[in-house]
C-alpha cells in the first residue's frame, strides 16, 4: 500500500514538472518569436504582451485548482509562476498609467454621453472656458449650466469661442452629403451665436472668433488646467457618440504635456481668425 502511495507521488511529481516544462517552453518560444519586434518598441506587440500575460495568468491559476482539489498536490513552480504572472500584470498596468500621466492624459471616454458629456463639462469651469468647435451647440443647448458657467469666468480674456462661420461653405456641402435640410448645420450655428449674444449684453468679457478652415478636432480648454480633446464627424449623429481624450496641463513644465501643443494650436489659431461683431448672421 505505501508503494502505491509512493508511485502514485512520483507520477503527480512527473505531472506536475511536465506541466511546468511545457508552459515555460511556450513562453520560451514566443519570447524568441517576439523579441525582434519588442526591441523596436512596437506598441501593437505591447497589447500581444498583455494578453498573453493575462492567458497564462488564467491557465496556470486553473492548473493550480486541478492539482490542488483532485490531485491533492499542488505545483509548487507552477505557484510560484502564477504569483510572477501576477505581478507582473500589476507592473504592466502601472508602467502604463504612468506613461499617460507623464504625457497629461488623464482619461478617456469610449463616448462622450457616457463620460464626461457636455453639461458635466461645463459644471467643472470655475473661472475661465476656451472653445474650439463648430458652432457649440451642444454646450449652448444646456442652457443653464452654459449660463452658470459664463457667470464664473469673470476676469477679462477668460471666455473665448473659436468657431466655425455659418456661412461656410462646408456646412452647406455637408448637409447636402448627408441629405440633411439645407440650411440643418448653418441655424445650428446660428441660433448658438444667438444664444451667446444675448449672454455678452451681459458679460462683456465674451469673446468670439470664425476660423477660416474647417478644424476636424474640437477642443474645450477647462480653469487652465485640464482640455477636453474630441473630434467633429458630419452626418453620424450629435457627435457625442464620439471619443474623448481627458488631457491635463502639466503641474511643473506645460512643454511636457499634450496640453501646451493643444493650447498652442488654439491660442495661434485665435490669433490669425476674424473677429465676430455679435451682430452679423443673427438676422438670418
Amino acid at each position: 500500500m505505501e508503494e502505491g502511495n509512493i508511485m502514485c507521488d512520483f507520477l503527480k511529481d512527473i505531472l506536475a514538472s511536465a506541466i511546468s516544462t511545457v508552459i515555460y517552453t511556450v513562453l520560451f518560444f514566443i519570447w524568441r518569436k517576439t523579441s525582434i519586434r519588442f526591441n523596436k518598441k512596437d506598441p501593437r506587440i505591447n497589447a500581444i504582451l498583455f494578453y498573453l500575460l493575462i492567458f497564462f495568468w488564467i491557465a496556470s491559476g486553473i492548473i493550480i485548482y486541478y492539482s490542488v482539489f483532485f490531485l491533492d498536490k499542488p505545483f509548487f513552480w507552477l505557484t510560484i509562476s502564477h504569483l510572477v504572472l501576477s505581478f507582473l500584470i500589476i507592473l504592466y498596468f502601472t508602467l502604463k498609467w504612468r506613461q499617460f500621466r507623464n504625457v497629461g492624459i488623464y482619461g478617456a471616454d469610449l463616448e462622450i454621453r457616457n463620460g464626461i458629456d457636455y453639461q458635466k463639462s461645463l459644471s467643472f469651469v470655475n473661472n475661465k472656458i476656451k472653445f474650439l468647435g463648430i458652432g457649440g451647440s451642444k454646450l449652448t443647448d444646456q442652457r443653464d449650466a452654459f449660463k452658470k458657467a459664463i457667470k464664473n469666468c469673470v476676469k477679462e480674456d477668460s471666455i473665448k469661442f473659436l468657431l466655425c462661420k455659418p456661412d461656410h461653405e462646408l456646412l452647406k456641402e455637408a448637409a447636402i452629403r448627408f441629405e440633411k435640410p439645407l440650411r440643418k448645420y448653418k441655424d445650428n450655428v446660428i441660433n448658438s451665436l444667438r444664444f451667446i449674444s444675448d449672454l455678452k449684453k451681459i458679460y462683456k468679457n465674451i469673446e468670439v472668433r470664425f476660423y477660416n478652415d474647417f478644424q476636424i478636432f474640437r477642443m474645450m480648454f477647462i480653469d487652465d488646467s485640464i482640455c477636453l480633446l474630441s473630434y467633429n464627424v458630419m452626418g453620424e449623429g450629435d457627435g457625442s457618440q464620439l471619443p474623448q481624450i481627458h488631457v491635463v496641463r502639466h503641474p511643473k513644465r506645460d512643454v511636457n504635456s499634450l496640453y501646451f501643443a493643444l493650447e498652442k494650436y488654439f491660442d495661434d489659431l485665435w490669433e490669425e481668425s476674424e473677429e465676430w461683431d455679435f451682430k452679423e448672421f443673427l438676422d438670418n
